[in-house]
């Protein structure tokens, strides 16, 4: 697999499109698909419009309109009808799966390979098998993903890498995921935020010095203060998981993954920093967490109005109103990843991940060889791969291109799909309505012969 270019960005979020997905998402469908440079190729490519914690916390109802209006805007533009499987959201748990295969493919770990090595007893793909000694899960990495509104971690554990994994869809069960909803940027920020207003407390610690919002009806100002934030934070974490009755703690086996990839968030935000301060971050893509909050401090210092003098616009995954965010993003990421921020009053080990302030297993990388480290990129590999797809859970909903036919699904199975559980139930309702209508005048037929005519009467 390749990718073609850089990715293309909406203006927002597509929870947020509903009644102007053609003016909103259609720009970017064309963009990306003038990158494929053959027409016929073009004509034939199929288009997946897939959606994460944005949607997820949408009512099904809304959930449902908006995919309505998505399919028929994408078949008016292409032209092409496309199954069930292109237009749907994605959980938690297999977002987190696509992350880690985006990220191993793209660290040299053919995780494809799977299904493929000596005594696997599976039927194997048109591939060269290999042997356990070049087993590609012993150099696996694992993921971290925070996004707009969740956090997902994964990985392999070490005990896991020697076994054999006959196939995709096990190696799908034994990559261990998690995924907590409400603990992305976006709903910290918005939650946080909240709280202050529900407080009549118009200082804002997580904000840059001069920066000013209004939350139902209170002035919040930006202080910039940086611990004071990462341990409000920490405390609103703290509380969310009482809340929820989960742990963010990442299970004790993760410790012995040699290396995890910090994606999305994790990445802007320290890509940010080195930015809007040149060498805060020396020894970046990997960076401990002192480093990061040492960076921090310094960043959320900076007054409101030299930060957009001196760095909008520089960053090209800041836009402006992200900008003035990246204070609250400096002091989530500790408060998320980090167990030992020694300056507040929670116990030991109940809120982070799980990494020390020393920890050197982080790396924060968006692209290797200039393709991106997304979740979208190991949804793409589930679709194509012959392998990968038999992960997919919901592949018998997908159609993939005519090139993936190992994936045993087709057109055809489109149409069966459609007749088997829209038209078929819709025939057999009416068939038996009618076939009811037929039978109550049979009867009131036979009634009326047995009854005595009005001649008869007379």
């Amino acid at each position: 697999m390749r990718t073609l270019g850089t990715k293309e960005k909406t203006r927002l979020p597509l929870a947020e499109m509903g009644g102007r997905v053609r003016e909103e998402l259609m720009p970017a469908v064309r963009a990306a698909l003038a990158k494929i440079p053959d027409r016929v190729e073009r004509a034939r490519t199929p288009v997946y419009v897939w959606a994460t914690a944005g949607f997820r916390v949408l009512t099904p109802a809304k959930q449902q309109a908006l995919w309505r209006e998505v399919r028929e805007a994408v078949e008016a533009e292409t032209g092409t009808r496309h199954g069930y499987g292109h237009f749907r959201t994605v959980d938690g748990a297999e977002e987190g799966f696509y992350a880690w295969l985006a990220a191993n493919y793209l660290s040299d770990v053919d995780v494809t390979a799977v299904g493929r090595l000596n005594d696997a007893n599976t039927p194997a793909p048109a591939f060269a098998r290999v042997s356990e000694d070049d087993n590609p899960l012993l150099k696996s990495v694992g993921a971290i993903d925070v996004g707009g509104g969740s956090v997902q971690y994964v990985a392999l554990p070490r005990e896991g890498k020697g076994a054999f994994v006959k196939s995709m869809l096990e190696l799908r069960n034994a990559v261990k995921v998690e995924s907590f909803l409400g603990y992305g940027a976006n709903h910290m920020e918005t939650r946080w935020r909240g709280a202050l207003a529900a407080a009549k407390t118009t200082r804002n610690a997580c904000a840059f010095p001069g920066h000013v919002v209004t939350v139902d009806g209170v002035e919040l100002t930006g202080t910039g203060e940086y611990r004071q934030c990462v341990v409000g934070l920490r405390k609103q974490i703290a509380s969310m998981q009482r809340e929820q009755k989960v742990t963010l703690r990442m299970p004790d086996d993760f410790k012995r993954v040699e290396r995890f990839l910090g994606m999305s968030l994790l990445f802007h935000l320290t890509n940010f920093i080195t930015v809007a301060l040149p060498g805060a971050l020396p020894s970046m893509p990997k960076a401990t967490l002192a480093e990061i909050a040492t960076a921090g401090e310094k960043l959320c210092a900076i007054e409101w109005a030299k930060l957009v003098k001196d760095v909008d616009g520089k960053d090209p995954n800041t836009p402006a109103d992200r900008l003035n965010g990246r204070c609250f993003d400096a002091a989530l990421v500790q408060a998320l990843l980090g167990v030992d921020f020694a300056e507040d009053d929670i116990a030991a080990g109940e809120v982070g991940l799980g990494f020390s302030q020393n920890d050197e297993r982080l790396n924060f990388i968006e692209r290797i060889d200039d393709a991106e480290v997304e979740w979208t990129l190991g949804a793409a590999m589930s679709v194509v791969h012959p392998t990968a797809a038999r992960s997919n859970s919901a592949w018998a909903k997908t159609r993939v291109p005519t090139e993936c036919a190992r994936v045993l699904h087709t057109s055809f199975l489109n149409a069966l799909y459609e007749w088997g559980v829209i038209i078929m139930p819709a025939a057999l309702v009416a068939t038996g309505y009618l076939l009811y209508k037929t039978l109550r005048m049979t009867a009131n037929v036979a009634t009326m012969a047995r009854s005595p005519s009005y001649l008869e009467v007379l």
